[in-house]
């Protein structure tokens, strides 16, 4: 077994957190923990709201986290009850399930599973604190034998002894004001994100606005070639061509790149790119961006569904080599 490459501290940030015993290299398994809790919410995960589940558990309208947390082991149990409540109020002289459903909304992560939301927890990697410009991404297995476990990987290089950070809030939060994301975590984690970004919004707020106009023009979520009547008459309506498209979409890919965004939406890009040049025939560069783009899959999102840019790579692989080996040979 390797040697570790974090330990539990001080955070600077809150509480306790994740540092890094020596330099962490982007792309790094950092760890790979199995679930702490693991529950069926019993909700289809299609407009899942924690809100609204919480309260039903709350109002023991359902007790499927109560049940959840009979089903723990003793050790198990007592790692849970370290973890931080996230009412003040239910700190102290609350009832136990109170203070679980407490626990849940503040630490725990979801995945969906056969059209049903689940929530799980680790005794390691929800001890990471939150940064809108994270270290690392949390992967969590959402089939096979090992579902529920999760990874925690790198996104850039980290320092030794510097906190391992990662996003709380996925999808297009990111893309967001500070305004807005510190609007949004704090009522759920209860803290007031202190991030670098957070306290320079004069910087970093135009380069996510940059971001979010790249991400509305190239109709994400979603990819142009799926919705090409629908593209075009945006395009016209715009002036713009699809060759405006692709350099918005290398910009894209730029800007993700520096905010150490190496998840699904740099995936997306990536693949908007291979298809792009695909559909007109220009195999080599097909293949470098769907080579890019499975390279973010394999290394960050294992059992992720890629057969469409797998038959891009595979069908651009012969061409692609004909085309270097000529240049080569020039």
């Amino acid at each position: 077994m390797s040697d570790p490459m974090y330990r539990i501290g001080d955070s600077r940030i809150s509480g306790h957190g994740l540092i890094a015993l020596s330099n962490i290299q982007a792309n790094t398994v950092i760890l790979e923990e199995a679930p702490l809790l693991h529950i069926n919410t019993e909700r289809a995960s299609e407009n899942f709201d924690l809100d609204a589940f919480l309260a039903d558990e709350t109002g023991q309208q359902s007790t499927i986290i109560q049940s959840g947390m009979h089903a723990l082991n003793r050790s198990n149990r007592a790692a849970w009850d370290h973890f931080r409540n996230l009412q003040s109020g239910f700190r102290t002289r609350a009832r136990t399930s109170v203070q679980d459903i407490g626990r849940v909304r503040r630490n725990a992560f979801s995945y969906d599973f056969q059209g049903q939301k689940w929530i799980t927890a680790y005794h390691a990697i929800c001890k990471a604190n939150h940064s809108c410009r994270p270290h690392a991404v949390v992967d969590i297995a959402a089939s096979g034998d090992n579902r529920g476990s999760a990874r925690l990987i790198a996104t850039t290089f980290i320092p030794a002894d510097t906190e391992i950070l990662i996003e709380y809030v996925v999808d297009d939060f990111f893309l967001r004001p500070t305004a807005q994301r510190q609007a949004e975590l704090q009522p759920q984690y209860d803290f007031q994100c202190a991030c670098l970004d957070c306290t320079n919004p004069a910087v970093s707020d135009p380069i996510r606005a940059r971001m979010e106009g790249y991400a509305k023009d190239l109709k994400f979520p979603g990819l142009a070639w799926d919705r090409a009547t629908e593209t075009n008459q945006f395009l016209r309506a715009e002036g713009l061509t699809w060759q405006d498209l692709l350099d918005t979409a290398k910009a894209y890919i730029s800007d993700l790149e520096k905010f150490g965004m190496i998840d699904p939406r740099l995936y997306g890009v990536y693949a908007w790119c291979a298809r792009f040049y695909y559909d007109r025939g220009a195999n080599e560069h097909a293949h470098r961006y769907s080579s890019q783009a499975l390279g973010v899959i394999a290394q960050f999102f294992e059992g992720a569904d890629t057969e469409g840019m797998g038959n891009i790579f595979a069908k651009t692989s012969a061409s692609s080599m004909i085309s270097r080996y000529r240049f080569n040979s020039m």
